[in-house]
């Protein structure tokens, strides 16, 4: 008695559900590049402008019957999974004559012309607060965004139409937001300048899911950039500009590194100590990093904040506060240092040029001060100090 009964439940369940009519339209929405990290307001038409610059999908819809002509018409909705249903529209009544197939972009589709066009829309709450919140920005904040597809066959017995058809696609939208400068130097617009001891500075950064970039460094010239804006200098006297990229490991077809782009292990990068401007003693740099992204229509360059150092003129002779801290932090760091520091030894008079070699190779006193410090706290241990 208990196996016929659940036998009759499922019967019960699959002879009341409400399938799709039969199919009589073959309907297909398909994303046209997978690989968007930033989408602009403007690519998904919300204000109905017409206008979207970029093709994100493509529609088709083909009429099944070999016999007969069929009216149709599509409903969209736009859905965040963050925050719900963002807008909905409806497109006119269109027929598509027997075998019939019509296809179109995104652009098309939206348009204000054409045999198949968006006409009835309305922006819920959550759009509108979309539309608010990113209109400076254009980006849209990081989510997933669905377009969700139903196509309706209008008869006379049923002018509001029988579900046919449905699709959809998901846009998953990074948006990258986090590109901050660590090193060297401060914000240009600090009044005081950090000073470097080095002519190779060590640039860091930090960024969140961004594969490709661009490092500007340009000089103020004292007697050019007098009141300039660090935007100004920064796109006047470049003396170096780099692009860096993290290669696909292991590396595909679709590199995120292309030709032309230094390789990165790290969001870092060491001024070159040959085939580059020479950076001077005395002179004061601004430098910027650039995102580059890919977005729905062409790449686009997210700028960081413009930070500025001083290269340190040490052609006085004398030691300067933080050349006299470093020979402290020697001494203490490396005991067997007082001896060659003294009158007499080795070392005595020595002025750090503002160049230091690790393993032959230019580093930053930040990474000399990063190993001092190690080395004071037991992480380290000087095996042996040699002067040569």
């Amino acid at each position: 008695m208990l196996s016929r009964l659940i036998i009759f439940g499922i019967l019960a369940a699959l002879l009341f559900t409400a399938p799709l009519a039969a199919q009589e339209i073959d309907f297909r929405v398909t994303l046209l590049n997978e690989n968007v990290q930033v989408f602009l307001l403007d690519d998904f038409d919300l204000m109905g402008s017409g206008t979207s610059s970029s093709q994100l999908f493509a529609l088709s819809i083909k009429n099944l019957s070999a016999q007969q002509a069929v009216t149709c018409y599509i409903d969209l909705q736009i859905v965040s999974q963050n925050v719900g249903v963002l807008a909905t529209g409806r497109t006119n009544t269109f027929t598509l004559e027997a075998l019939e197939t019509i296809q179109l972009t995104n652009q098309e589709f939206f348009a204000k012309s054409g045999r198949i066009k968006l006409e009835q829309r309305e922006i819920l709450p959550a759009g509108e607060d979309l539309i608010r919140d990113t209109l400076d920005s254009r980006g849209l904040p990081s989510d997933i965004y669905t377009f969700e597809f139903d196509v309706f066959k209008v008869t006379p017995e049923m002018p509001d139409g029988e579900k046919m058809s449905q699709d959809f696609v998901e846009l998953n939208v990074t948006n990258p937001s986090t590109l901050d400068l660590i090193s060297p130097g401060r914000s240009a617009d600090d009044e005081e300048l950090q000073m470097l001891y080095t002519t190779y500075p060590f640039f860091r950064w930090q960024a969140s899911n961004i594969p490709l970039f661009r490092l500007v460094i340009a000089e103020k010239l004292a007697e050019v950039h007098t009141g300039a804006s660090p935007d100004q200098v920064i796109s006047d006297q470049v003396r170096f500009h780099k692009l860096l990229g993290f290669a696909s490991d292991p590396p595909s077809d679709v590199d995120p590194a292309p030709d032309g782009y230094e390789i990165l292990i790290t969001t870092s990068f060491e001024y070159p100590a040959a085939g580059a401007w020479s950076l001077q003693p005395g002179k004061t740099y601004y430098w910027q990093i650039h995102g580059i992204v890919q977005s729905s229509g062409v790449p686009i360059e997210l700028p960081s904040e413009i930070w500025a150092f001083q290269i340190y003129d040490n052609m006085s002779g004398t030691s300067s506060p933080e050349q006299q801290q470093l020979m402290e932090q020697l001494g203490d760091a490396l005991g067997e240092m007082e001896g060659l520091l003294n009158p007499g030894g080795e070392l005595s008079g020595f002025t750090p040029s503002g160049v230091v070699m690790i393993n032959g190779q230019p580093v930053s006193m930040e990474i000399v001060l990063d190993i001092l410090t190690k080395i004071r706290n037991g992480e380290l241990e000087a095996v042996e100090v040699t002067v040569e």
